[in-house]
């Protein structure tokens, strides 16, 4: 789960500010160094655009989205 302040996917608050706390990149587990990325399956991340970390805490959305992957048989 991650969160960015853009609206939608590479515009500028999405690839510089993130949430405002952290960078997007890093909440989705990417790093520039390959042998330390997370390497989530595209399917096991979720994006809330358009607010900030503090936000991503209580989103409706972030919860449907985690009873979503809890009811799905593990992939």
């Amino acid at each position: 789960l991650a969160a960015t302040m853009g609206k939608r996917a590479g515009d500028l608050s999405d690839r510089f500010m993130g949430d405002g706390l952290v960078p997007l990149e890093s909440a989705l587990g990417y790093h520039h160094r390959k042998e330390i990325c997370l390497s989530f399956h595209q399917m096991h991340q979720w994006i809330g655009f358009g607010m900030h970390h503090m936000e991503l805490l209580n989103h409706p959305m972030m919860y449907d989205q985690i009873k979503s992957w809890l009811a799905s048989p593990i992939t």
